[in-house]
């Protein structure tokens, strides 16, 4: 055991013995006063930290700071526009006050347009009731005058049939008239004109296979049927529909009676009209020479 006699021995032991320096140090110091080193640095390191954190927020700090100038900066620049905008909107307001004073105007002058069109209107009105009854009038007249044209129109198919008849007639006896004159001017010679009962046996003879009833009375009551000879001295038949003014009906029945001549007695036989005028649908057939044509003279159909 060492034996302190002194102050420099109590030094040293407390310098060389470890063990006894603590053991010491834990009489000398409170509890309190050992752990303040322990304390002070956990302290010295918040207080690294705090520092450290509030440099950050200072960093953030001087952010914002700019961020605000900019925003104040911006909000500068709204409050003169918007100080803008406002005078604009008083001179605005102040040209809509004096627009809203010429509307005002323009609406009491309207008034009294308005009024004056409603005078109008009912003197319209007076107006449109006679006019119903003009009208009402007018009908009932257009009317007599629709019946009245309609009369008419009925008299003059009547007459245009009557003188189409008339016409038709007066051609038909021209014809029957001047059949050796159409066989002549059409390049043939008269040999003999078929009608009524040598008509009706030369029919009977030798009848076509495909005729109907109505053909064959057709057939009998053919305006002009003619035995002839052709200018290389051959005999032919001549079969001709007469009329004022030809039509598809005459070609039709003209070809017609041709083929039933051609068929009953072998023989060549030709289709021809004899008519004062034509419709234009035939005449491609005239044209071509399917259909022979004579025209009848003007001077035939003028009184005598």
């Amino acid at each position: 055991m060492t034996t302190i006699n002194t102050s420099d021995d109590l030094l040293r032991l407390l310098r060389e013995d470890a063990t006894f320096y603590a053991d010491a140090r834990r009489l000398i110091l409170s509890e309190e006063l050992l752990a303040l080193p322990e304390r002070f640095a956990a302290l010295a390191n918040r207080v690294d930290n705090f520092i450290e954190e509030q440099r950050q927020v200072n960093e953030e700090q001087r952010q914002v700071n700019e961020e605000q100038r900019q925003v104040n900066e911006e909000q500068r620049a709204t409050n003169q526009r918007v100080d803008d905008f406002i005078e604009e909107q008083r001179q605005v307001n102040e040209e809509q006050r004096a627009t809203n004073q010429r509307v005002d105007d323009f609406i009491e002058e309207q008034r009294q347009v308005n009024e004056e069109q409603r005078q109008v209107n009912e003197e319209q009105r007076q107006f449109n009731e006679e006019q119903r009854e003009v009208n009402e009038e007018q009908r009932a007249t257009n009317q007599r005058v629709d019946d009245f044209i309609e009369e008419q129109r009925a008299t003059n198919r009547r007459l245009e049939t009557a003188i189409g008849e008339l016409r038709g007639n007066v051609a038909y006896r021209i014809c029957r008239e001047r059949a050796d004159e159409i066989a002549e001017e059409l390049g043939f010679i008269v040999i003999d004109i078929i009608a009524g009962l040598p008509l009706r046996e030369l029919f009977r003879s030798n009848p076509p296979p495909d005729f109907t009833p109505g053909d064959r009375r057709s057939f009998y009551h053919a305006d002009l049927i003619m035995m002839v000879q052709d200018r290389q001295e051959n005999p032919a038949y001549l079969a001709v529909e007469v009329s004022y003014t030809a039509d598809e009906r005459d070609t039709r029945r003209a070809l017609r009676n041709a083929r039933f001549l051609n068929h009953i007695t072998g023989l060549t036989a030709y289709a021809a009209v004899a008519s004062r005028q034509n419709d234009q649908a035939i005449q491609e057939l005239l044209d071509g020479g399917t259909v022979l044509w004579y025209q009848l003279p003007e001077e035939a159909f003028q009184p005598q």
